[in-house]
């Protein structure tokens, strides 16, 4: 009963999949998943009610039928590249603790998130516990699984992960590979400047197949519209123009992407092979304004320009710590072809098992039932 459960809401379709390979030749079918983003229960306050307040068997019971959907999620995408005769890698990513790299730009951002309504301070503590078990159970399982990457950034934010390996990473990006992100996240659009990579989102209760070329057209939610694209190396300068509420980054006023897509697509002749954001902020700065809308963004130079330090991936990854740099890149280089004997199975089991604070137990005899497999 899903409702009851832990489950990733973001599966690839065969007929996608499909699509997406049509007259191309591949080897390579890389996934990439956003752990918070796809798994929505991980921050639902009324879900976390409900559980807090169970009994430890019950809620272990949850845990365990949460195990297993990880397990066959995991499974299903494996199997959806072996369909094709391609050979499949999958990268999970999350972070833990507020950015501490976009906190030195904003002190206020995201602020407001996740700002308790319904839990006590006890129950945020417990629901905090579980949280933690969730996405050590993620990692734990999916490092287990040959092909399988699970990179857990702390005090930095994950979402320039997929960004981050395809610019560093000359294998992902290799013509006989195709990458598929999942994920919600808007932000992430800008990541589909590399080629042969695609997003699916879901935006009320429809599913999109976004790319460079639509990019634009669903941020605006105007999927349809047949105007020529804008590409999306360009979609940091509109984050930083509309900027985010639910960060609490402000943008522009009275400019939001519906505006600053019209006003890109009047200049689209003269900006269309500007290599990035930053160039096209230096455009508007030295062009002679039609309107006033135009003229807003020229009197917002200062705050888009700070604004792009929060939402570039080009500019964000420039920052990342290198201790993260290293720790990434060297578990692509050393596990990237690298397969797991049974002993390796059983013994990650028995130190996962050894190692968690919470009393996994319980789960003991479903993970003694893996590791035979």
């Amino acid at each position: 009963m899903f409702q009851y459960t832990f489950y990733f809401t973001h599966y690839p379709r065969k007929e996608e999949i499909t699509k997406l390979l049509e007259n191309k030749r591949k080897t390579f079918l890389n996934y990439y998943v956003d752990v918070k983003g796809t798994l929505p229960k991980l921050f639902d306050e009324k879900f976390f009610k409900f559980l807090v307040n169970l009994s430890s068997d019950d809620l272990h019971r949850i845990i365990v039928r949460s195990v297993n959907h990880f397990i066959k999620y995991f499974g299903y995408l494996l199997n959806s590249a072996y369909d094709f005769n391609l050979f499949p890698r999958i990268f999970l990513f999350y972070e833990t603790g507020e950015s501490r790299y976009h906190k030195q730009i904003d002190t206020t951002y995201k602020s407001s998130r996740f700002e308790p309504q319904l839990l006590t301070e006890s129950e945020m503590i417990r629901a905090g516990e579980i949280r933690h078990l969730i996405l050590q159970l993620v990692k734990g399982i999916a490092n287990l699984i040959p092909n399988m990457f699970c990179i857990h950034w702390k005090y930095f934010e994950a979402d320039v992960v997929p960004h981050y390996l395809l610019s560093n990473f000359s294998k992902l990006r290799s013509d006989d590979n195709l990458n598929v992100i999942f994920s919600n996240d808007k932000d992430m659009f800008q990541t589909l400047k590399f080629p042969d990579t695609y997003q699916i989102v879901f935006r009320n209760k429809t599913r999109y197949i976004v790319d460079d070329s639509n990019a634009w057209k669903i941020l605006i939610k105007k999927p349809e519209d047949n105007s020529d694209p804008i590409p999306s190396r360009f979609i940091p300068f509109g984050l930083a123009v509309a900027g985010d509420d639910a960060d609490c980054v402000s943008g522009v006023k009275g400019l939001g992407y519906i505006k600053l897509y019209r006003i890109l697509q009047k200049h689209l002749e003269r900006i269309k092979d500007l290599p990035d954001s930053k160039s096209l902020l230096n455009y508007f700065s030295t062009i002679k304004l039609s309107n006033k809308d135009e003229q807003k963004i020229v009197d917002n130079l200062d705050l888009i320009e700070k604004n792009l330090k929060l939402v570039d991936f080009e500019i964000i990854q420039e920052n990342i710590p290198i201790t993260i740099k290293t720790q990434t890149l060297s578990l692509l280089r050393e596990n990237i072809e690298k397969t797991h004997s049974l002993d390796e199975l059983k013994k990650y089991l028995n130190e996962l098992l050894k190692s968690d604070e919470i009393d996994l137990s319980p789960l003991k005899t479903h993970f003694q039932i893996l590791s035979r497999r």
